[in-house]
């Protein structure tokens, strides 16, 4: 199992692009509602409003690949909660938590994923 990390500061149509060939895939982003420490939840292919945007959400992009044809891999979103979202803000304290423990929580997760492809 390879793991691929990608960064970018929005997800774009393009992003659809890179989910061929995946297994699965998990999308990171800070956020105004969730609940602290961290929210992990499963995603699902939807158009939304987003799609008309220069930002799409991640189940935009599922979307999106789902439309070119594509075999669109089970996806999540892990999102943690922000306070600061002003361009060059630092991260907060309370941030820095949430962020540790989403991190350990996605090592778990991860884990988890390789214990059972090996078993099966």
């Amino acid at each position: 199992m390879d793991l691929v990390i990608q960064t970018d500061f929005q997800c774009q149509v393009e992003h659809a692009l890179d989910l061929l060939g995946v297994s699965g895939g998990i999308f990171v982003d800070a956020s105004h509602s969730a609940q602290p420490p961290f929210e992990l939840t499963r995603l699902s292919a939807n158009f939304d409003a987003t799609h008309t945007t220069h930002a799409l959400s991640p189940a935009c992009v599922l979307a999106v690949a789902e439309q070119l044809g594509q075999v669109v891999p089970e996806c999540w979103l892990l999102a943690i909660p922000g306070h600061d979202f002003e361009l060059g803000a630092a991260l907060s304290e309370f941030s820095r938590t949430y962020l540790d423990r989403a991190f350990d929580a996605v090592l778990q997760f991860l884990r988890q994923r390789v214990d059972a492809s090996l078993a099966a």
